[in-house]
């Protein structure tokens, strides 16, 4: 639902939904993540449903998008990631987008991984790390302008989603 939530919101900020990737490492999560856009979608913005494309990793190789959504999916108390350990799956994901990328993921699970882990401490960093709801309010506050493909390119700010966290904004990953 998050995922969801966030393209709404892109779209309703003016970003062209064919300009919108979103990508799962899992075509399971693919196929629900298509439909959930696209009943949201259907209800806040008709025109856009179906223009979103949500695709696995593996089907973005060699391609980009103006902004890239990626669901991370893994949540569990093992720790388990499977897929998402492929640091190549993880090349492929985080150098899709051009302008904007948003993470949305489990930071516990995400951590146990090298990779994954080292990207969380980069984020972090920068202080790019809002829990849900902060997403959606930093949106509701502050619009994207609707330039067309220029829209995003005045920000270089990643997001990563983690609601069960207990993250602020601003706060860094240890």
């Amino acid at each position: 639902m998050i995922v969801a939530q966030t393209v709404e919101r892109l779209v309703a900020a003016g970003v062209a939904p064919g300009d919108i990737g979103v990508m799962t490492p899992y075509s399971a999560q693919v196929n629900l993540l298509n439909q959930l856009l696209n009943e949201r979608l259907m209800i806040s913005c008709p025109e856009a449903a179906g223009m979103v494309e949500c695709s696995s990793v593996d089907a973005f190789q060699g391609r980009e998008k103006e902004v890239v959504v990626i669901s991370t999916v893994r949540s569990n108390t093992m720790a388990a990631l499977g897929f998402l350990t492929d640091w190549r799956r993880l090349n492929v994901a985080i150098t899709r987008a051009r302008s904007g990328m948003i993470i949305v993921g489990d930071r516990d699970t995400l951590l146990v991984d090298r990779y994954w882990g080292r990207l969380l401490a980069f984020i972090g960093s920068k202080q790019a790390i809002l829990l849900e709801q902060d997403l959606l309010d930093h949106f509701a506050a502050e619009p994207l302008q609707s330039f067309g493909r220029m829209a995003l390119r005045r920000s270089n700010a990643n997001f990563l989603l983690d609601p069960a966290s207990g993250l602020k904004v601003g706060d860094r990953i240890q």
